[in-house]
């Protein structure tokens, strides 16, 4: 007999009732452990602590700890850390130069005893003004594009492996491109023209990408010089007539928070300061009233004045564009003849003006570069 509010239940229909309802407990158990993770990660495990010590740190994986890591984050664009560079630095003996012989443009190596050295760059195009980085493992240089008067930067690995433009010219802080230097930072100082026709150039400061980033002065500006440690800037500022033909030398801080201030007088074009300290090394022109005028390499303290000069040269020679050793014990530079002003030589001497020594090469040769500017 049974109570009339109980049902009759047969065997079968039990055991599926159970069976159910064990689903049913598991799927709901199943989903709550889905949801909790979702609303509280579980943490990773910290290793146990070693012998003497409190707590050991969590592990973690090789993909958050390359996340997480800023020496291993993808370079920022223009900071110079994602430049073409060889896998050895050059050796300290060797000099790059762009040389041509007609209208063959080449830039290799050669040491500082006259042994050519390998090819960096034979594109047929017109590469000038190579500047060497302070690794010594990249090379930045212009290319005058053709046709016409633009101006690109490009940067090759000093093996000559690999090559890429940086940037262009006609940006509004740099309309024409004319000349570049390098910190050891990575901040490239530039001098452009303001307009095609002009005679009005600025000084100022850029990243590798092509982001202008202020301006330091602007006039009859030729090629600057940075200080070793990236802080200041010396460059020749004419008061009239051309900027190559030179004129007193400027300094002033890179971060614009100076204004320029003048070093010394006198016509002076390319200086180059020592990699070593405070000297300065520049070419200048020894005379007012000859256009072909003699230029000697000088060397003098950045903090001095025209009684602490050094002639390193002293002949009736156009002596231009020196560049220091990286001990900052020699300089290289260009010469040219009065009768031969075409055919540029490369000339090496000690930085007390002994030992001086013609380096000789196919063609004519470009800007050196032994050391950065």
């Amino acid at each position: 007999m049974t109570a009339p509010d109980e049902a009759t239940v047969r065997p079968g229909t039990s055991r599926l009732t159970v069976v159910l309802v064990a689903v049913l407990v598991l799927l709901t158990a199943a989903s709550g452990v889905v949801w909790w993770n979702v609303v509280a990660p579980p943490r990773t495990a910290s290793a146990p602590a070693g012998p003497g010590s409190a707590s050991a740190p969590a592990a973690s994986s090789p993909a958050s700890a390359t996340a997480s890591s800023p020496a291993s984050a993808t370079p920022s664009p223009g900071s110079g850390d994602d430049l073409p560079r060889s896998a050895r630095p050059l050796a300290d003996d060797q000099i790059v130069v762009r040389y041509n012989v007609g209208d063959d443009w080449t830039m290799s190596t050669i040491s500082s005893a006259g042994s050519r050295g390998a090819v960096v760059l034979a594109s047929g195009e017109q590469e000038i003004a190579p500047v060497v980085s302070h690794d010594r493992r990249t090379v930045l240089y212009l290319r005058r594009e053709r046709p016409g008067l633009r101006t690109s930067l490009h940067a090759v690995a000093a093996d000559g492996s690999v090559q890429r433009l940086l940037f262009r010219d006609g940006s509004p802080g740099c309309p024409f491109l004319r000349q570049v230097v390098w910190s050891g930072d990575g901040t490239l100082g530039v001098v452009c023209k303001i307009d095609e026709r002009g005679s009005t150039f600025t000084l100022g400061t850029a990243t590798t990408d092509g982001t202008f980033v202020r301006t330091l002065d602007v006039g009859l500006i030729g090629s600057p010089t940075f200080s070793p440690d990236g802080r200041q800037v010396l460059y020749p500022k004419a008061e009239s007539g051309s900027w190559s033909r030179g004129g007193p030398l400027y300094l002033t801080a890179v971060d614009g928070s100076t204004e320029p201030a003048r070093v010394v007088g006198g016509r002076n074009v390319s200086p180059a300061w020592a990699p070593t300290g405070t000297t300065v090394a520049f070419s200048r022109y020894v005379s007012v009233d000859d256009r072909d005028d003699p230029a000697h390499v000088v060397t003098m303290p950045v903090d001095g004045s025209e009684s602490d000069i050094d002639e390193l040269t002293t002949g009736e020679e156009i002596d231009t564009d020196p560049s220091w050793s990286p001990d900052g014990r020699s300089l290289v530079f260009r010469r040219a003849s009065d009768d031969d002003d075409e055919h540029l030589r490369l000339v090496v001497v000690d930085r007390d003006g002994g030992q001086e020594r013609e380096l000789s090469q196919d063609g004519t040769v470009g800007t050196p570069s032994w050391t950065p500017r």
